[in-house]
C-alpha cells in the first residue's frame, strides 16, 4: 500500500474554509473491501476512499472521493516506480454543498458525494456500480491506455475531467488542460492554471467557492449551462 498512502496526500489539493467541518478517522474492513474515512488538514479535506483488499502484486485500483468534489480514480500496475507503475483519472463534481458520507449496505456501499448525488460501489469488489444522476461505464482492465478505466458520460450535472496521467494527478501539471462539461454534455477546455494554483507541492483552486468558479465560468465558458443542483 507504500504508493497509495503516498499519492494520497499530493493528490488531494484544493483548499476553502467553506468546505471546513469535523470529519471522524475510521477504518472499516470489509471481507473484500477497505473503506477508510478521514480529513486533511493541510488542505481542510473530508475525504473517504474504497480500496479493494485483494492487491496481489500491487495491482489494483481504488477510489477517492472529497469534500471538494472531487472523484479520483487511481491505478497500480505492479511493483515499480510511481511514474511508471501508477496512474489517477480525476474527475469533479459541483456544487459542492453536501457533507459526505457513507453506507455500508447488503450488497453495496453508498457514498453520498458533496454535490448530492450518490456513488455506489460493489461490496465485493470494490468497483463503481452506478451514479446517481450519470452512468459509470467500468472497463476492469487494469491498462496504461484505458484513461484509468472509468467514464462517465451524459452526466447531469456540472462536471470537470481533467484525464488521466501516469505518476500524479493531472491537476497537478498546470499547463494540461480540463475539460467542464454540463448535464447538456457543453463542453469548455481550460488550461489548468487558469482554475488550480501551487503552493509547494500542493494544488489550490483559484475560486475557492462554486459562487467565485461559476462567475468565472459564465464569463470563459458562456456556453455552460451553470444550474444548481
Amino acid at each position: 500500500m507504500k504508493k497509495l498512502i503516498f499519492l494520497i496526500p499530493i493528490l488531494l489539493l484544493l483548499s476553502a474554509s467553506t468546505f471546513a467541518y469535523e470529519c471522524e478517522f475510521k477504518v472499516e474492513h470489509l471481507d473484500s473491501v477497505r473503506i477508510q474515512q478521514g480529513h486533511f488538514k493541510q488542505t481542510d479535506t473530508c475525504y473517504i476512499s474504497v480500496a479493494t483488499r485483494k492487491t496481489l502484486h500491487m495491482e489494483y485500483r481504488s477510489y477517492l472521493m472529497t469534500s471538494r468534489g472531487k472523484f479520483l480514480v487511481f491505478n497500480s500496475f505492479g511493483e515499480g516506480p510511481s511514474s511508471q507503475f501508477t496512474g489517477a483519472r480525476e474527475f469533479n463534481f459541483f456544487g459542492r454543498e453536501k457533507r459526505i458520507s457513507y453506507q455500508v449496505l447488503e450488497n453495496e456501499i453508498v457514498v453520498n458525494l458533496s454535490n448530492g448525488d450518490q456513488l455506489l460501489f460493489d461490496k465485493e469488489s470494490g468497483e463503481p456500480l452506478s451514479l446517481g444522476r450519470g452512468i459509470v461505464e467500468l472497463d476492469p482492465m487494469l491498462s496504461r491506455t484505458n484513461n484509468g478505466g472509468i467514464e462517465l458520460p451524459n452526466y447531469r450535472g456540472l462536471v470537470l475531467d481533467s484525464g488521466f496521467k501516469m505518476g500524479m494527478s493531472p491537476s497537478y501539471y498546470l499547463s494540461r488542460k480540463s475539460t467542464f462539461r454540463d448535464q447538456f454534455n457543453n463542453q469548455c477546455t481550460v488550461v489548468n492554471r487558469e482554475i488550480f494554483h501551487k503552493k509547494g507541492d500542493e494544488t489550490y483552486w483559484v475560486y475557492e467557492s462554486d459562487r467565485d468558479l461559476y462567475k468565472y465560468l459564465q464569463k470563459r465558458c458562456p456556453s455552460l449551462i451553470l444550474e444548481k443542483n
